[in-house]
């Protein structure tokens, strides 16, 4: 009997423990910025986010202790924040927070060059390998268009991702590449950067981008972000109407994220 009864203890011990790395951890609290709460700021890991009221308090979910949160204001650097206990947290941006990131250099967000470019023939080409004055598909209404490439930007980037969506479509590109998203306009995996332009909301696992698919768009689920390491070279189309399809998924270009700015329409 004893040992019949240790053995469903530690059944049940294994199970537990074997569940905790996947149990969803809520907590609550308040974002304070010099002694004053943070009104309208903004909280977000990478599968949740929150926002915080007039009183600078919030509640969010993350997947388990350890989990970074990024917390800020849009137009200004976010700061990571490490969750290292359930509960209440009160997270106190440091003073030097009020400035605003002067990092908005040309060809912020970019892709590596063997992404794939659908052309305005419906043919693929690298992006390293497309000029101006070449013809890409882009989005004309609720269809693909095709229009000119008005410039290519190059730059060697570090802070790379890997975007994967659940039909096995996926890109790398610089973590701040905004993406049209279903329901929530322009997204990036890490938006600091082009939060300075408008406001670009986190993308999250779970978020539905468009691809290109029979000449129409198909809404596909992200299923997975992964961190790129090392530097790689990177590149960037302007075309005339602000989009185009890498690797078949609807991305932007900054004069969409210009116009986004302006009049909150994603084009």
């Amino acid at each position: 009997m004893r040992c019949a009864f240790l053995h469903l203890l530690w059944t049940a011990l294994v199970l537990a423990l074997g569940s905790v790395g996947h149990a969803q951890i809520e907590i609550t609290g308040m974002v304070m910025y010099k002694g004053k709460p943070l009104q309208d700021g903004y909280l977000y890991c990478d599968t949740t986010e929150a926002y915080t009221d007039s009183l600078g308090r919030f509640a969010i979910t993350v997947d388990s202790l350890g989990s970074d949160l990024y917390v800020g204001l849009f137009g200004y650097e976010s700061m990571v924040y490490t969750v290292s206990r359930s509960g209440h947290h009160v997270i106190d941006l440091p003073r030097r927070y009020g400035r605003r990131s002067r990092r908005m250099m040309v060809c912020g967000f970019c892709f590596t060059g063997d992404v794939r470019v659908t052309m305005g023939d419906g043919s693929c080409r690298a992006i390293d390998e497309v000029g101006p004055g070449d013809l890409v598909m882009a989005l004309g209404g609720e269809v693909s268009t095709a229009v000119n490439v008005l410039r290519v930007d190059s730059a060697m980037h570090e802070d790379l991702i890997k975007l994967e969506l659940v039909d096995g479509r996926g890109v790398i590109c610089t973590a701040d590449h905004p993406l049209p998203v279903v329901g929530k306009g322009l997204c990036a995996v890490r938006p600091s950067i082009a939060q300075q332009r408008m406001g670009v909301r986190p993308l999250l696992t779970g978020d539905r981008c468009l691809v290109l698919k029979d000449g129409g768009l198909e809404e596909v689920v992200v299923r997975e972000v992964v961190p790129v390491p090392g530097a790689r070279m990177t590149y960037n189309l302007t075309t005339e109407q602000g989009t185009y399809f890498a690797n078949g998924i609807l991305v932007s270009d900054e004069r969409a994220v210009q116009r986004f700015a302006r009049n909150g329409i994603v084009p």
